[in-house]
């Protein structure tokens, strides 16, 4: 699947468009509502891109707003290509159901910023880290394990993709390389992860010395997701415990990247950065 073939996306870009087209109509949602037979809160997430939209409902609303011919049948087809499966669906009976329009997200953008101030991001983490990871974690069922260590697997394959690879670039604090996770074969494992991938072309990792104290941002992990379409603005991803938060808006993008840039001010060098996880690696294994 391409990257703009993510049905996450599709859903994404038909819901903007139906609010853009509403608005233009000069409707409210509540006449949308009444128009569809439904309630307000059911055209709200259609029109965020949250929940997947029958082709009938997309048609009534293009009735009401008055479009037809070319732009309807566009409208029709991306409706169709909103309901197809993601590869993370294969997995939905182990991860929480909120998790899916982040794998859509991540599975089109061309650009994710990461950073963490505990552990090693996801996308750079080893099976035997995010097992452990994973065990630690009271809201994993234990039998779900195995399944959700293979989908964040499946999900690292974008940094390789040969066609589409994902740029990464990920700020971590360097209290994550002091927190032995899953006991010494493990981190050792996950050390020469890192600085294989740190190669690759597309990623770029740095780390927050402990001795910089104080610094921008400090604390709060986040994703940012960039995606080709200048037409589909960049998305903040806040993840806690048992929830997750969006921002679309893109004075909060904006936000963010000011942040990230001044984290990576704040970091190592990347080639320090190597030099540093080698360094670990000789002296604690």
């Amino acid at each position: 699947m391409g990257v703009d073939g993510s049905p996450v996306l599709q859903r994404r870009r038909l819901g903007h468009e139906l609010r853009r087209l509403r608005d233009a109509a000069e409707k409210k949602l509540d006449e949308v509502a009444e128009h569809l037979e439904c309630s307000e809160a059911k055209i709200s997430r259609i029109e965020t891109g949250k929940v997947p939209v029958l082709a009938r409902d997309v048609r009534d609303m293009l009735e009401l707003y008055g479009i037809d011919g070319e732009k309807r049948d566009s409208l029709l087809g991306l409706a169709k290509d909103a309901k197809r499966e993601g590869y993370w669906e294969r997995f939905a009976e182990a991860a929480p159901r909120r998790f899916s329009t982040f794998f859509g997200l991540e599975a089109a953008a061309v650009e994710m910023l990461n950073y963490e101030p505990l552990i090693i991001c996801g996308l750079l983490q080893t099976p035997g880290y995010a097992r452990s990871m994973m065990l630690a974690n009271i809201n994993v069922d234990p039998d779900q394990v195995e399944k959700r260590v293979q989908l964040r697997m499946e999900r690292q394959k974008r940094l390789t993709d040969p066609d589409n690879p994902l740029r990464l670039h990920a700020i971590i604090d360097e209290a994550a390389l002091n927190r032995q996770v899953g006991g010494r074969q493990v981190m050792q494992e996950q050390f020469e992860h890192l600085v294989r991938m740190a190669e690759l072309p597309n990623v770029t990792i740095q780390f927050i010395d402990v001795d910089e104290g104080a610094y921008p941002g400090m604390g709060a992990p986040f994703v940012l997701l960039g995606f080709a379409d200048p037409g589909d603005p960049d998305v903040v991803h806040l993840e806690q415990n048992s929830t997750a938060l969006f921002l679309e808006a893109p004075a909060d993008a904006e936000r963010y990247r000011l942040l990230f840039d001044r984290m990576r001010k704040a970091a190592m060098g990347p080639n320090d950065t190597a030099e540093i996880v080698r360094g670990m690696i000789d002296r604690r294994f």
